[in-house]
């Protein structure tokens, strides 16, 4: 039904792993011509990282059960991460891919890193191996945004600074029950060092 009405998916598969109760057949659903865009309700702020996971989710659910170790081929995670979801977002006829007639949305990616040497198959690489501190530049309908993970037009350090004094007067003021306790003091207590 999903592909017959044009419906648009979109696959969150960090949110799959913090909810914990199931994972959307995403290549099950490609395979039969599901729209569907790779994205997340849940904390991945490394788009490689998402990559890595929505393909090792696919794996680990559907995939081991009957021997297949790639649940799809890297061009579909990508594909699913750039013109598909683009598509899914109602942006499909203005970014999404480098064409004639769409905006110049793209990243410049630093390809000569340990980590790709030697380079036998890119896009797979760039899935399970490429991660963000090997974006130089993000470039937004041909303007350049960001230069080694900073905006090139405007102060994001200072408005870290504003947001960290904003959000610890916020939570101290808030009326948080806390139900678990750092990861530090957990390891801590459970380890006999907590302090008297």
């Amino acid at each position: 039904m999903l592909a017959d009405t044009g419906a648009a998916v979109a696959y969150n598969p960090v949110a799959s792993a913090w909810k914990g109760n199931a994972v959307a057949p995403a290549e099950t659903m490609a395979t039969f011509g599901v729209r569907l865009g790779l994205g997340t309700d849940g904390t991945r702020s490394d788009g490689f990282r998402l990559l890595d996971y929505a393909e090792a989710a696919q794996r680990f659910t559907f995939g081991i059960g009957v021997g297949d170790s790639s649940c799809g081929a890297g061009w579909r995670w990508l594909d699913m991460a750039t013109h598909d979801a683009a598509d899914v977002a109602g942006l499909g006829a203005v970014t999404g891919e480098i064409a004639t007639g769409k905006r110049a949305d793209f990243l410049l990616v630093d390809l000569d890193v340990p980590e790709l040497t030697p380079s036998w198959d890119l896009t797979w690489e760039l899935v399970r191996l490429a991660s963000r501190d090997q974006i130089r530049a993000v470039f937004v309908d041909g303007r350049l945004r960001m230069w080694n993970g900073w905006p090139v037009d405007w102060d994001a350090r200072a408005l870290m600074r504003d947001i960290r004094a904003m959000a610890a007067d916020t939570i101290a003021g808030a009326p948080i029950r806390k139900l678990h306790e750092p990861a530090d003091a957990h390891r801590a207590r459970h380890a006999g060092t907590e302090a008297a």
